[in-house]
């Protein structure tokens, strides 16, 4: 009987994919309950301190006007984004600030649009130009860095070649195959 390729024991058969380290812990996935559960908590006790500090009626006028202020600024940053990135198309470059800069914009509206003053601080962080700079940089270093690893771990060189090869392979691992229209 031959080998199955998509079998653990047979590691080299990666077809459309590079190796990928598996972490053996939780990873993001406990982080989603934990932030699904602290966020709102955190959006109340907000509200609620809040309201005690500056009275009940005062803390709805100050969502209300978050909320907007908000919607003035989506609309302005949405177009402004939405405009530069039809230009970068125009020019024929790579849009990829301005679609950072637009998927942003569209973040911070959808915070504001939640109830609360937490996320309403964080959506207007996003909608405000410098700060939306400022976050576009932190998550354009992240992403650089996440690229430089996945380099590293996946064992290509930037400019490096694989060798051709003859479809005779000894040892039986590769798929040959054609695509069809």
């Amino acid at each position: 009987m031959t080998p199955d390729p998509t079998r653990p024991e047979h590691p080299r058969v990666q077809i459309g994919t590079t190796p990928t380290r598996r972490s053996g812990g939780w990873g993001m996935r406990a982080l989603i309950p934990v932030v699904l559960v602290a966020v709102p908590l955190a959006e109340v006790l907000t509200l609620v301190l809040v309201g005690r500090w500056i009275g009940v009626l005062a803390t709805v006028v100050v969502v209300l006007a978050t909320s907007l202020l908000g919607l003035f600024l989506v609309l302005r940053e949405g177009t402004k984004a939405w405009r530069s990135l039809m230009a970068a198309l125009r020019e024929g470059r790579m849009p990829s600030r301005e679609l950072l800069d637009g998927s942003l914009v569209v973040l911070g509206a959808l915070l504001l649009l939640v109830p609360g003053l937490l996320s309403d601080v964080l959506g207007l962080v996003l909608l405000i130009p410098p700060t939306r700079g400022l976050v576009r940089r932190v998550i354009g270093a992240s992403m650089e860095r996440q690229v430089s690893r996945g380099r590293e771990r996946s064992g290509v060189i930037p400019g490096e070649t694989a060798p051709d090869s003859d479809d005779d392979d000894p040892d039986g691992d590769v798929v040959v195959g054609r695509l069809l229209p």
